[in-house]
């Protein structure tokens, strides 16, 4: 039986989350491992020890989480998501065969919470199922806590980051996070359709209260919630779409992804705000089928900020 949260309310964090109510989309992030969404974390994994506990903020379908605890098989890996997010992840978990990730049901802007959110199907709490080593982390911090793709969904990116400096370790616990800049995109051919949907989107997290440019933005919050600035390290990295097979996950992700009718008739006064209509949602889905179908020159990039920031007290 489906866990279902008591009262979903709680979950301020992820109720903002457009692409929630898209399976479809959920499944085309299951592409997402280590090496391809996340290659700068290879380096940092390697600094810790093989035993090391680590955090996974809202990791979805835990494609990235799994392909983690495969290299690192000592490791303790919690994930924290919503509960509808959790089943899929629990699913993926139990194909992957990986016995060192544990799920929590949670707040990713009130993490420290997690011990009071029920999971009603069983009568139990989702945090009382966690192992008791697992559990004391919340308390002791972690040697990693990691996001992706997560800043740019909350309404208040900078709580979220004082969350995560909270919950690593206060002697050297990293925070890791990799995410979107809406400023940093490419797209070619260079439709009409394929600009306006970028500027769609964009409006649609604005009007949801959540901002496309957190990317950028990624040092200015790590210093707000208490890091130092010589303890903050950052970059910026890409992926490039370009192989057929590559541009048909892009595409996926792209349309119906966010800018979907189903998603429009869920939440219509989000896409009023952003000028969406029924009519460009269908135009921009035969363009996309055509750029990742036919397009045989068809070419993007989605750009990203990164940090790793450690914490010292």
């Amino acid at each position: 039986m489906p866990a279902v949260v008591a009262n979903k309310a709680d979950y301020r964090a992820t109720d903002s989350y457009l692409g929630r109510e898209n399976t479809e989309l959920a499944r085309a992030f299951e592409q997402r491992t280590l090496d391809n969404a996340v290659p700068y974390l290879r380096e940092v994994l390697q600094s810790l020890p093989p035993n090391f506990a680590m955090l996974d903020v809202g990791l979805g379908p835990a494609s990235i989480t799994i392909s983690i605890a495969k290299l690192y098989p000592q490791a303790t890996i919690i994930g924290l998501d919503m509960p509808d997010a959790l089943e899929l992840a629990r699913e993926n978990i139990k194909s992957a065969g990986v016995k060192n990730i544990e799920l929590v049901v949670g707040s990713a802007l009130d993490i420290k919470a997690v011990s009071k959110y029920p999971v009603v199907s069983d009568g139990s709490k989702s945090f009382d199922n966690l192992s008791p080593e697992a559990a004391t982390l919340f308390e002791h911090g972690f040697d990693i806590v990691h996001t992706h793709q997560v800043h740019e969904h909350v309404r208040d990116p900078v709580a979220l980051m004082k969350e995560l400096h909270d919950m690593a370790k206060p002697d050297g616990g990293l925070v890791c996070c990799r995410e979107l800049d809406m400023g940093l995109n490419v797209i070619y051919p260079e439709e009409p359709v394929f600009a306006k949907h970028i500027e769609v989107f964009k409006k649609l997290l604005l009007a949801n209260g959540n901002d496309p440019w957190v990317g950028r933005k990624l040092v200015s919050n790590a210093l707000k919630a208490g890091f130092k600035r010589e303890n903050i390290k950052a970059s910026v990295a890409t992926i490039a779409y370009s192989t057929p097979e590559e541009r048909k996950g892009f595409a996926r992700v792209m349309h119906p992804g966010f800018v979907s009718v189903e998603i429009l008739r869920k939440k219509p006064e989000v896409y009023k705000a952003a000028d969406v209509t029924e009519e460009f949602i269908r135009e921009a889905n035969k363009a996309w089928k055509k750029w990742a179908e036919e397009t045989e020159d068809g070419f993007a990039t989605l750009g990203s900020g990164q940090v790793v920031c450690k914490r010292d007290g």
